[in-house]
């Protein structure tokens, strides 16, 4: 479903994404209040410290290319698979590479007739091997979820993945702060265009109790490219 050539995946023709506003914090006695991610005062005055020179001194200059950050660049995305069980993604922008963990598929919701109820479905099973060590790129567990198939219903589905162990990172390369407990949900869907063109969907939650009032939810969409001419990895940068 998402297995592609090098570079097939881009978020767009000329490699850009829209700017989603900048993710702006409010100025004031609470730097919270005005901002379009739902930044506690903790968050938003943790914002204001960022001091890209200090990053760069201590050698921290991946820090807006983590699991959460990286799909947020603009970047073109080679996805493949690495084994059976783990789906490998690529990023050029800052040579960055995410791994999805397969295991047994959660059990689907469905329908009791004899109890004359619905049982919903399983939640995905979160089980990082012990020792795991916090990175850039976290842990990542996935599993597809199917819909349709039947009657005159046309087949569909979704990728779920779920990232923790994270180190603290950014969203975007201006310094707005994630914890090293935020927990990212992402949801993966391919989508036909009636020009022909494909798209990949993707959906990120973040719930972030430490920094966030609430879960933070964005939406991005790569398109997909005919060949890898695009592909350009380039380094890490602060700014």
């Amino acid at each position: 479903m998402l297995t592609a050539p090098r570079g097939d995946f881009g978020t767009g023709a000329n490699g850009a994404v829209r700017d989603p506003g900048g993710a702006p914090v409010g100025v004031g006695p609470n730097p919270s209040d005005q901002g379009n991610i739902p930044y506690k005062l903790e968050g938003a005055q943790a914002a204001m410290k960022w001091n890209p020179a200090k990053d760069e001194a201590e050698g921290n200059v991946c820090k807006a290319y983590g699991a959460i950050g990286i799909m947020r660049q603009p970047t073109h995305l080679h996805i493949t698979w690495q084994a059976d069980n783990t789906l490998k993604v690529e990023a050029d922008s800052g040579t960055q590479t995410r791994l999805f963990h397969f295991g047994p598929p959660p059990r689907p919701g469905q329908m009791n007739y004899v109890a004359g109820r619905y049982v919903p479905a399983e939640d995905l099973k979160i089980d990082v091997p012990a020792g795991t060590p916090s990175s850039l790129q976290g842990y990542s567990v996935a599993a597809w979820t199917a819909m349709g198939g039947r009657g005159n219903f046309e087949r569909s589905g979704y990728l779920k993945v779920v990232t923790t162990q994270l180190t603290p990172g950014y969203y975007w390369k201006n310094g707005v702060p994630y914890t090293g407990n935020a927990v990212l949900t992402e949801h993966f869907r391919v989508m036909q265009l009636p020009d022909g063109s494909e798209w990949l969907l993707l959906s990120q939650l973040v719930e972030d109790p430490e920094y966030l009032n609430q879960s933070y939810l964005v939406n991005y969409q790569f398109k997909k490219l005919p060949d890898g001419s695009k592909w350009n990895p380039t380094q890490c940068s602060a700014r």
